[in-house]
């Protein structure tokens, strides 16, 4: 029910609204806003239609540094679906990727020092570590 409510950030949400307001969006340039309006109607403003095909061209060509996603796209993707290390760390010095990276392992480092902290906390309390839990902390250390 709340895969649109951007209250929760989550990737539907940041994806939908990203789409509802395009034309809105000041980070797009005139010609990427032409080009998402022209898919939109492709595709009879299907909001999942378009992440689909956002979401190929992310696995198939961006990984490899081939540029098909506009850069709120891309942004979106970068922090919700992020690439292994070893193709972060070759996208990393990209002025394509560099903001949307930072800003994703900004963010991975305060989840990471929330989780270590909240490990301790619970450890030194005598708790017994649960499987989801040590797998939420493991998947923080990617």
């Amino acid at each position: 029910m709340r895969w649109n409510d951007l209250r929760e950030k989550s990737l539907t949400a940041e994806y939908c609204n990203y789409l509802q307001f395009y034309k809105k969006n000041s980070e797009l340039s005139p010609d990427a806003k032409e080009k998402v309006k022209s898919v939109m109607q492709n595709v009879k403003n299907n909001y999942r239609e378009v992440f689909v095909r956002d979401y190929i061209n992310w696995i198939k060509f961006e990984a490899r540094g081939s540029y098909r996603l506009n850069k709120v796209a891309r942004d979106i993707l970068v922090r919700h679906i992020p690439f292994n290390k070893s193709i972060r760390d070759g996208l990393r010095n990209n002025p394509f990727y560099q903001s949307s990276m930072t800003r994703f392992e900004t963010e991975l480092i305060r989840k990471q020092q929330h989780y270590a902290g909240v490990l301790v906390k619970y450890e030194k309390a005598g708790g017994k570590f649960m499987k989801d839990l040590k797998e939420t902390a493991q998947y923080y250390d990617m």
